[in-house]
Formats: C-alpha cells, sequence, structure tokens
C-alpha cells in the first residue's frame, strides 16, 4: 500500500498443467517406472477425458478382468482432483480392452436372459466392478423378459438375472 514504505517484490509466475496434460504425464511416467515402452493419446469428449494407452506387454497394465486398470484410473482420478479444480472425469483404457469388456459383458447378458427365459430360473453373474453392472443393466432393461438387480456388498456385488413377473 505504501502508507510504512515500499519495498519490491518477487513473484513467481508457473503454468497449471491441464488435465488432459496431468493424465498423460501420469500414465507415461507409471509406465516407465513398470519398464513398459508406451503411447498415450488423450481425447475431450463431451466432458470426459479419455486417454488410451497403446504399446508392447501392456496387459499388465489391464491386470486381471481389468482390475488393475480400474485401479489405475481411480488413482488418477484421486490425483488430478487434488491438483486441479478442473472437474472432468478421466476415462483410462488400453488399447480398446474396455470396448472389448463391453462388448462382451453384453453378449453374456443375452445369453443369460434367454437362459433365464427359457429355463425360468434367476442366474448369478460373478462379482464385478460398478462401470461393468452398468453394462449388464443397460444391456437387459428393454429385455420384456427378464430384470436385473445387483445384490451383495463391494467388492462382491453381482447382478441376479430373474424372470420378469
Amino acid at each position: 500500500m505504501g502508507l510504512l514504505g515500499s519495498r519490491e517484490a518477487r513473484v513467481r509466475v508457473a503454468k497449471r498443467e491441464d488435465r488432459g496434460d496431468f493424465a498423460r504425464n501420469y500414465v507415461t511416467q507409471l509406465c516407465e517406472l513398470m519398464s513398459l515402452p508406451v503411447k498415450v493419446e488423450v481425447a475431450d469428449r463431451e466432458g470426459v477425458l479419455y486417454v488410451n494407452v497403446a504399446g508392447d506387454e501392456v496387459g499388465a497394465l489391464i491386470g486381471r478382468r481389468g482390475q488393475g486398470l480400474d485401479a489405475v484410473q481411480y488413482l488418477l482420478n484421486l490425483s488430478a482432483a487434488r491438483i486441479q479444480e478442473d472437474k472432468r472425469r478421466v476415462v483410462l483404457d488400453v488399447e480398446g480392452y474396455r470396448d472389448r469388456r463391453e462388448k462382451t459383458l453384453k453378449r453374456l447378458a443375452t445369453n443369460l436372459a434367454e437362459k433365464v427365459r427359457r429355463t425360468g430360473r434367476s442366474v448369478a453373474l460373478e462379482p464385478m466392478s460398478s462401470q461393468e453392472r452398468r453394462v449388464v443393466h443397460m444391456a437387459l432393461q428393454d429385455n420384456p423378459f427378464v430384470v436385473t438387480r445387483s445384490e451383495g456388498a463391494e467388492p462382491y456385488r453381482k447382478i441376479v438375472i430373474s424372470v420378469r413377473r
């Protein structure tokens, strides 16, 4: 204010990394630590950042039934939220794994729904993540013969497909 004298001030300016750059760097550094040479692409679609990882031997990043991929995605979202005020969600995919898994789940859901319709007996699927359960629920929501519900507690929550009464 200059009321009691003045002195020079030193101001530091730093460019803040946007969420896409942060996600790219985070995944690249993680893969370097795992000794996985990868190529990371980031795309912004409808307010969601999609991070796709491509390279040799990236199956280690996916893990068993995508559990590793889900864990890395969770950590990525958690880290990005702590550092930045940008609230866009980040979806991590490895060489189209999520698309392939979604198609597999839809095919499984329709086959099991047909089995339930034929036999009249309910079928319980294996425990799966909330994203995967959502895919199954959406795949069967318009089916006039069956109804789906989730049962159990995380991480053992599963879907039960039953005959519609």
